[in-house]
């Protein structure tokens, strides 16, 4: 673009600019029908020169608005299997603690557990271990023998 078209584009978009002021201005120092008919063309090419940029950056946009959205579809899809996985395994546990809560109200336990404390308390750790195995990557998050099981962090927060 030419000096006299970056000046013009500086004028019309100046926060100050009065179109009623620039058209009397350009009339009164016009030589002319012909000064005003280039004058026109001026702004008609810097007009379709903006036109031009908007649609670039409208496809541009676009673009990236697209990818954001398959992004964000993607995550959406991820944050869903996670919800899924951790209400499955919450449920597992639940049913790991329901059970060993249960075996310890049962009489017969209670009677074998004082006659036997320390096999009792290895059946009770070896059915724990082994319930927890079967969750994938669980069977480093129960506790000491006679605990609730509870969920510890991995390093790196996970």
């Amino acid at each position: 673009m030419s000096e006299t078209g970056n000046r013009l584009r500086k004028l019309l978009e100046s926060p100050n600019f009065e179109p009623q002021n620039y058209v009397k201005h350009l009339s009164q120092q016009s030589d002319g029908d012909r000064d005003l008919q280039e004058h026109r063309q001026k702004i008609q090419n810097l007009a379709d020169e903006t036109a031009q940029n908007l649609k670039k950056n409208v496809y541009k946009n676009y673009r990236q608005f697209i990818e954001t959205a398959k992004e964000i579809s993607y995550l959406e899809s991820e944050m869903y299997q996670l919800s899924h996985i951790l209400t499955e395994q919450k449920s597992i546990m639940e049913s790991i603690t329901q059970a060993l809560l249960s075996t310890d109200k049962d009489e017969t336990s209670k009677e074998m557990q004082a006659a036997f404390p320390k096999e009792t308390e290895e059946l009770k750790q070896r059915t724990l271990t082994s319930l927890l195995e079967k969750v994938e990557g669980a069977k480093d998050h129960h506790g000491h023998p006679g605990e609730a099981p509870r969920l510890q962090r991995r390093p790196g927060g996970v």
